[in-house]
């Protein structure tokens, strides 16, 4: 057999990689969309900015919003915001007839106030369409002009960032994301909303009030958000490690228990944990990081693992290979040392990597990541009290002990500071995050997998899911508990308060869509209809199919450039 090299192998590929590129971005701007050509809005003032290849309105104004939800309150339709559609499908689209908006323009700019809070922060007004970093899926926004570029440009920054930084500033917040700390939280930094309500009026809510409280974390069912109030600080450099470690050298080593990971979550500013459970890895990534004054000491950039373009096409090789491996027998000791011999090279162990660098390049770890297309990972994300933390991680190592569970990659685990937003995951509590990962174009569904999880630890007292990613079917039970809005209502004690002020702010439902529908309206009722299901579109394997066909050659290629083994026919 021909020995192919890493160039020639990329050549090889690249094609079909573009080809997918091309057909992920026509399936993320086309709305949901079934059926022939969209039909141009009756009012001639809104085709302005509506866009006719895709049926989506760009208002570039608080007031072309305005004047977008007069039109479908009028025209008995209702509205949804598009970010960076980091969310599950059916939490962010609502009806194909309905009105899809994504924000632009002046909702997309960033000013610098004269004000600044009493505790000596500068307050800065963001669009609530910017996107927080450089989007690749979205190139529309010019990097510069996104929030942490602009804001380190001009030696600011906030406190935190997620592991990317593609979305949108209102979708990061509106989903209680954040970042993996128990000392910073994005909605430290957030200090006015700007929305406009389901009735048309232009609503500022500020810290410290109970709408403030409750639209922070409102899946976009308070009102179209169009303007966030910031207060940043100064800007600063993380200087921190990132190793591998065999699992029972790492703080989630059986025996250790949950407190030794809650001490770390506690101890360290920035940290979180990949852990690889497969029977021949074991192995368990720790990234961990700390704030120091910007350029103390030389420049040392973080470089994730997976840099390049031809490292992310052979991780995707890997995963593909081991998925099926999986599906043909997963209880081989065969497929397991053979899983092991794939994964490990990705995970070398040795002296950790440092790295001391800007805070917007060294906490979004994951950002030069293909997560958009050719690593593209699903997920649910658990937060518990910490005071579970010794509960969830022996339910998670006796979940993980099937192969099938632990499949081909990782669960990560980090923290959450509380939050003041009611319906935060995080809220009045410091939490421990589970994030169960899937590759996107797996054979199957990702439900498959993520029950697997919910059956055993939605029993957990007090745990809450991001409302972003994959959550469990309403109205189904999962071990002892049934997901529904009772579940909610326990283990969110403002959860009533929310739905009354949600109730005040769009009275006829202008921004529901059957997915939140059916949850935030429905008790009983759960049982008697069928329930919306939050499914991704199906991944596209044909590419896949095509990059099986290599990866015997991909196989063989891998392995001679990691241990020098000569590859002959």
């Amino acid at each position: 057999m021909e020995q192919r090299s890493p160039e020639e192998l990329l050549a090889f590929l690249k094609p079909d990689v573009e080809e997918t590129q091309e057909e992920r971005r026509e399936q993320s701007t086309d709305g949901g969309r079934i059926g022939g050509p969209p039909i141009p809005p009756p009012d001639p003032a809104l085709r302005e900015f509506w866009d006719p290849r895709t049926d989506i309105f760009h208002p570039r104004s608080t007031e072309h919003v305005r004047l977008l939800l007069d039109a479908a309150r009028n025209q008995g339709k209702r509205v949804r915001v598009l970010g960076s559609q980091h969310s599950v499908r059916d939490v962010i689209f609502g009806a194909s007839q309905d009105f899809t908006l994504l924000l632009d323009g002046e909702l997309r700019k960033i000013e610098l106030l004269e004000s600044r809070t009493a505790d000596g922060f500068n307050l800065v007004r963001v669009g609530a369409g910017c996107y927080l970093g450089p989007n690749p899926a979205d190139p529309s926004q010019r990097a510069t002009d996104t929030l942490t570029r602009w804001l380190d440009a001009r030696g600011f920054a906030f406190p935190i960032t997620g592991g990317i930084t593609h979305q949108t500033i209102a979708g990061f917040i509106q989903t209680g994301s954040d970042g993996g700390s128990l000392m910073h939280s994005f909605s430290d930094a957030v200090e006015e909303l700007e929305l406009v309500d389901g009735k048309g009026e232009v609503r500022t809510f500020r810290r410290g009030t109970n709408e403030f409280a409750a639209a922070g974390v409102s899946m976009g069912l308070f009102g179209v958000i169009t303007h966030v109030t910031l207060k940043v600080g100064t800007s600063y450099w993380v200087e921190g490690e990132e190793g591998n470690q065999e699992l029972e050298d790492s703080l989630l080593a059986p025996g250790l228990g949950g407190d030794a990971l809650v001490e770390a979550l506690r101890t360290h500013e920035y940290l979180r944990l990949n852990w690889y459970p497969q029977k021949n890895v074991q192995r368990v990534t720790l990234w961990k990081g700390k704030q120091v004054a910007k350029r103390v000491g030389p420049r040392d950039p973080y470089e994730p693992p997976l840099r390049d373009e031809f490292s992310n096409l052979m991780a995707a090789l890997v995963l593909r290979i081991i998925n099926g491996s999986l599906g043909l027998d997963p209880d081989s000791d065969l497929t397991h040392q053979f899983i092991g011999a794939l994964m490990k090279p990705f995970l070398p162990l040795g002296a950790p990597q440092t790295f001391r660098d800007a805070w917007h390049l060294t906490l979004p770890m994951d950002d030069t990541v293909r997560t958009d297309d050719i690593l593209r990972v699903l997920f649910t994300e658990l937060w518990f009290p910490l005071d579970k933390a010794d509960e969830v991680l022996g339910i998670l190592r006796e979940l993980l002990a099937d192969q099938r569970v632990a499949g081909n990659l990782a669960v990560e685990l980090y923290a959450g500071k509380p939050s003041p937003f009611w319906l935060s995951p995080a809220h009045e509590g410091g939490s421990l995050r589970v994030d169960p990962y899937r590759w996107a174009y797996d054979e199957g569904v990702p439900e498959d997998l993520f029950e697997q999880y919910w059956k055993r630890l939605l029993d957990v007292g007090g745990v809450r899911l991001h409302w972003g990613k994959y959550l469990p079917l309403f109205g189904t039970q999962y071990g002892q508990t049934v997901f529904d809005l009772q579940y909610l209502r326990k283990v969110y004690p403002r959860m009533d308060d929310w739905l009354e002020m949600r109730l005040e702010m769009d009275p006829d439902g202008l921004f529901l869509n059957p997915y939140w529908e059916s949850l935030l309206l429905s008790v009983a009722s759960t049982q008697e209809t069928d329930p919306v299901v939050p499914k991704e579109p199906p991944a596209d394997n044909g590419l896949l199919v095509r990059w099986a066909k290599a990866a015997t050659v991909a196989c063989l290629t891998l392995f001679d450039k990691l241990y020098g083994v000569a590859v002959r026919e």
